[in-house]
C-alpha cells in the first residue's frame, strides 16, 4: 500500500499508523499542495461485507462529514473520500493528528501528573460531545481510541461508524465490549 497514489493521484500513502475492525490507517501527503500536507487515509476493503457492513461505511462517511461541519474543533476534520473500484477499497480522508490516540497517551504516561491539563482535555471532549448532539449526531462508541491527540495537544473524536442521528435506538451490542456498561453485551 505504502507509495500508492490514491483519488486520482491526490494522495499518497506513505505509512501505516494503525488497524481497526474494518480496515487499516495510513499517513498519506498531499499531493497537489505547495507545503507538505499530510493527511490520515482510512481504507476499508469492501470485499466479502454484507449489505449492513457495507451500510456501516456509508453511515460513517455521512456522519464524520457532518459532525466535521459543526463549528467546533473537538472533530478530526472529514477532508475526502472516495472508492477504488479496481481495488474494491473505500477510502476516508481526515485530518492528521500526529501524536496518536488518547488511549496510547495515556498508557504511556504523557499525561499523568497534570490534572489541570487532563481538565481541559475532558472538558474538550465534553464540549465536542455537547456540539455533536446539538447537531443530532451521536457517536456511539467513544472511548479513548476514537479520541485522537493533535500536534499542538488538542483532542478530537474521529471513527463513526458506529454513529446515528436517532437520539434512542434499539441497537445493541454496538460498540467495544470493554467500553459498554456491564449487561450490555
Amino acid at each position: 500500500m505504502e507509495g500508492r497514489l490514491i483519488l486520482d493521484g491526490q494522495y499518497r500513502i506513505q505509512n501505516l499508523i494503525g488497524h481497526g475492525g474494518w480496515g487499516a490507517c495510513y499517513v498519506a501527503e498531499h499531493t497537489k499542495s505547495s507545503k507538505e500536507s499530510k493527511v490520515a487515509v482510512k481504507c476499508i476493503p469492501r470485499q466479502g461485507l454484507n449489505f449492513r457492513e457495507r451500510a456501516y461505511i456509508a453511515r460513517e462517511i455521512k456522519y464524520h462529514k457532518q459532525a466535521s461541519c459543526v463549528a467546533h474543533g473537538g472533530i478530526v476534520a472529514f477532508i475526502d473520500h472516495g472508492v477504488d473500484e479496481d481495488e474494491d477499497i473505500v477510502y476516508l480522508v481526515t485530518e492528521y493528528c500526529s501524536k496518536g490516540d488518547l488511549f496510547s497517551s495515556v498508557r504511556t504516561h504523557r499525561l499523568s501528573g497534570r490534572h489541570s491539563k487532563i481538565k481541559r482535555r475532558v472538558l474538550q471532549i465534553i464540549d465536542a460531545v455537547q456540539a455533536m448532539h446539538d447537531a443530532g449526531i451521536y457517536h456511539r462508541d467513544l472511548k479513548p481510541e476514537n479520541i485522537f491527540v493533535r500536534k499542538d495537544k488538542s483532542l478530537a473524536i474521529g471513527d463513526f461508524g458506529f454513529a446515528t442521528d436517532h437520539e434512542t435506538t434499539a441497537n445493541f451490542n454496538l460498540g467495544t465490549p470493554r467500553y459498554m456498561s456491564p449487561g450490555a453485551y
